[in-house]
């Protein structure tokens, strides 16, 4: 046999054969298992987490299990209470119709019976695999929620003293409560009326010693404001008195600077003849509408002859100013000669003139026309002698001349009055003309005559005053008024007896006024938040409608009262007046003695009375809106104040004032202090022993005898104590019946209660279920990512491993054939032959 060795081709095939064989077995187990990690051989790591996660999931749901079954538990629980709240409706409703039906007390003994009964079958019935929640004793059931060996367990708890409505009998269940019947009376043979303490009674309420809080009117007054007259606005005004009498009819002129609202202009009068003062203003009138323009000044006259200027412009903006008065000589118009003619040739007429002859220029006649007698003449005379000329000029006072004679004789005078021309020349009247004669051989002209505006001479002093004077500006008129020194801070409450004092005292004379509850009554009335008779002012504007009203009540009609934010705006209403003045003085709380609260009952006693030993009248005494104890009098309570009596006899009460004993004993036994009884005529009168803020009241009064069922009645035994409802009449059946209901309401409200509860405890049992199921899911999931293959990717795989071993296997097989037909060739070899 002969031995060859493998090519690498040969090696590295049978090499990869080894390698596909090994993983075709590995494919092979997977798929049998299932699984990717066989076994701790083929992958430690994951094959110990994929076992933690595996048995984590088994864990929880196992957990799942018991939730769920506890869950289950309290449904069924859950279910039962729900039924038993049902049944116990229904049993208010049976006890409804009793009362407004009164049936046959066995008839309703029945019916309570088969619904009681119905009631255990509910609860017996409400049980899982030998589990109850609604009967039995009351303890606490545990349900696991946490898997075990963890570090901290976790339980959820049902608490079953809240659930369990049959228990062992000790009266803890809810169906076994017994019932409260406290107050029920089976006995109606007497009335508290007897007694006096029935009917509506009189309260008079206790009240602290008070004050009224005067916040709002004491303090300083603020914001005083003095009265001013209204006024209209008024023009400038200006008085330039009365003119020098001296000059009127003196033919000059006054002028002066007068300013008109800020305009400035110069004035020229011409002075009228004198005696006629109306001539005067209209004159002024004249001159200042020349200057100023029409309709700007008024001149008037007053009674002492004086003028006053007024501006037609009103208001503080209206001015008047004169300034530099002054006479001016003249009245501006240059008179004329009055028909006297100048000669430019020197004359040598003569004439017989005072016994001589004189030659002389005649001028002509005079005549006033057209002349001003307060002007003067200018003439100017030349003089011819001895071949010597002179002139002169001399002037000539119109006034007086009326005439030629008195023209000559002005002329003639002035002529003397000049020192030169006096010796020299004259004037006369010659042949009915006016001449000027010579008084020396020669001749003689008058070469110029002139008129000259005024006399020459002006009188220096007016009279008339300088200065300025302004409107004022209109003024409305402002009242009177002030605003209280302090804010009001509310609510404030007048309660009776209270009041508020102050004096209003109006341009100095004091009325005192005073607030009490009738003016709040009266004042607020009528709003919609004010609770009549209570005396009580919300706020600031409330407050001056208080106010206002007091105001009014003291007789007061002329002042107004506002607010004027958290204080008051007092105003005098009437016209206002210069110097008008309102104040708030004294404000005054007087202190109101405190008042003890008092009762009255409200109906007689009617005794005699006489309560058996059964009997007893029970009363609720509030003190100060508080509810004190029950106020019980028996036979016990009468023999202890009444016993010693004389000819008393057991539990009799013969009039109101041992009765008044008897309710005091009553109080002490009930604990009750600091209220005296006594009797007020037939009745009975309650009173605090302290003054004070405080109430009383009475309530509840009814004769009492205790209840038709005995003490420790519960639903579960009410069937059998119904029938003494039987003797009761149809007023206490219907208190009993009521007192049976309201019983089983607080029943149903547990019912209620429990199976809310419950519903708390299945909540938390069901959402920590789901959580152990999500979680199971999610170790369920992990296992499958690290443990599971995928069942049709690993067959896939295994047949492509397949194709691949057979692939190989025709390789070798080819491999192997080359080989053996190279041997064959040198089968018949021998080393002979090759030597040959």
């Amino acid at each position: 046999m002969m031995i060859t060795a493998l090519s690498g081709s040969e090696l590295s095939a049978l090499r990869s054969m080894r390698s596909i064989n090994q993983q075709i077995a590995l494919s092979k187990a997977r798929l049998a298992t299932g699984l990717r990690v066989t076994g701790p051989s083929t992958d430690p790591s994951l094959w110990r987490v994929s076992t933690e996660f595996r048995s984590r999931a088994s864990a929880l749901s196992g957990l799942r299990v018991d939730l769920d079954r506890a869950h289950a538990l309290t449904a069924r629980g859950a279910n039962g209470l729900s039924r038993t709240r049902e049944a116990l409706q229904a049993i208010q409703l049976l006890l409804a119709r009793a009362k407004s039906s009164p049936a046959d007390s066995s008839t309703l003994r029945a019916q309570l019976r088969s619904a009681v009964e119905n009631l255990r079958v509910i609860a017996q019935q409400s049980t899982l695999s030998g589990t109850s929640i609604l009967t039995g004793s009351a303890d606490v059931l545990r349900f696991p929620a946490s898997m075990p060996g963890e570090a901290t367990r976790y339980t959820i708890e049902l608490d079953k003293s809240r659930t369990v409505l049959l228990g062992t009998g000790s009266g803890g269940a809810i169906l076994e409560t017994p019932f409260d019947l406290s107050g029920l009376s089976a006995v109606s043979s007497a009335s508290p009326a007897l007694l006096g303490l029935s009917g509506t009674a009189t309260t008079n309420p206790g009240a602290d010693a008070f004050s009224v809080p005067a916040n709002g009117l004491a303090g300083a007054n603020v914001n005083a404001t003095t009265g001013v007259r209204a006024r209209a606005a008024t023009s400038a005004s200006f008085s330039l008195g009365v003119l020098n009498a001296a000059a009127l009819g003196s033919g000059d002129r006054v002028q002066f600077e007068l300013t008109v609202d800020g305009v400035r202009r110069a004035v020229t009068l011409v002075l009228p003849a004198a005696g006629d003062p109306g001539s005067l203003a209209s004159a002024m009138q004249a001159a200042i509408d020349t200057a100023m323009g029409g309709g700007k000044v008024r001149v008037s006259t007053e009674t002492d002859g004086s003028m006053t200027l007024t501006t037609t412009s009103t208001g503080a903006s209206a001015s008047l100013g004169v300034a530099n008065v002054a006479m001016l000589d003249g009245n501006g118009r240059v008179t004329e000669s009055g028909g006297l003619s100048p000669q430019s040739a020197y004359s040598s007429t003569q004439a017989t003139i005072g016994g001589q002859v004189r030659t002389y220029d005649g001028l002509g006649s005079f005549s006033l026309s057209n002349v001003d007698t307060t002007d003067r003449l200018r003439l100017q005379i030349d003089a011819l002698s001895g071949g010597q000329t002179g002139s002169g000029t001399i002037e000539v006072k119109l006034v007086g001349v009326t005439d030629t004679a008195s023209m000559a004789a002005a002329i003639d005078a002035a002529i003397s009055r000049d020192p030169t021309y006096g010796a020299y020349v004259g004037a006369a009247v010659v042949n009915g003309e006016v001449a000027v004669y010579l008084k020396i051989n020669g001749n003689i002209r008058v070469s110029s005559i002139t008129g000259i505006d005024g006399d020459g001479t002006a009188v220096a002093d007016t009279r008339l005053r300088t200065g300025s004077s302004s409107g004022t500006a209109g003024v409305s008129g402002t009242n009177a008024a002030i605003t209280t020194g302090s804010d009001f801070e509310g609510p404030l409450t007048i309660e009776d007896g209270g009041t508020l004092h102050f004096d209003l005292i109006r341009n100095g004379s004091a009325a005192t006024v005073s607030i009490t509850k009738v003016d709040v009554d009266d004042a607020l009335g009528s709003d919609a938040g004010y609770v009549p008779s209570s005396g009580t002012i919300a706020d600031a504007n409330a407050f001056s409608r208080v106010v206002s009203r007091a105001i009014q009540r003291a007789g007061i009609s002329d002042v107004s009262v506002a607010t004027s934010g958290q204080r008051l705006r007092l105003t005098s209403t009437d016209p206002s007046a210069d110097g008008d003045t309102l104040e708030i003085a004294n404000v005054q709380s007087p202190v109101v003695a405190a008042r003890r609260a008092t009762l009255t009952t409200g109906s007689d006693f009617s005794g005699p009375v006489v309560l058996d030993a059964s009997q007893s009248i029970a009363f609720e005494l509030s003190i100060d809106g508080q509810q004190g104890p029950l106020i019980t009098l028996d036979r016990s309570t009468i023999e202890a104040v009444l016993g010693e009596d004389s000819g008393n006899s057991p539990g009799r009460i013969e009039n109101a004032d041992q009765l008044a004993r008897v309710v005091q004993q009553a109080f002490i036994d009930a604990g009750v202090g600091g209220v005296n009884v006594a009797s007020s005529a037939s009745r009975l009168q309650f009173t605090k022993t302290v003054a004070g803020l405080g109430s009383l009241a009475i309530t509840n009064v009814t004769l009492r005898s205790g209840p038709a069922f005995p003490d420790g009645t519960s639903l579960l035994t009410l069937d059998r104590t119904v029938g003494a409802l039987g003797t009761l009449e149809r007023e206490h059946f219907r208190e009993h019946i009521g007192a049976i209901a309201s019983n089983i309401d607080a029943l149903v409200r547990r019912v209620s209660e429990a199976e809310d509860y419950v519903g708390v405890v299945a909540f938390q049992l069901q959402t920590q279920s789901s959580f152990s199921a999500r979680l199971e899911g999610i170790y369920r999931d992990a296992f499958k990512d690290i443990a599971e293959i995928d069942l049709n990717a690993e067959q896939a795989k295994l047949k492509a491993l397949e194709a691949r071993r057979e692939l190989l296997k025709r390789s070798m097989a080819i491999m192997n054939a080359s080989r053996q037909n190279l041997l064959l060739l040198f089968q018949d070899w021998s080393p002979s032959s090759r030597t040959e």
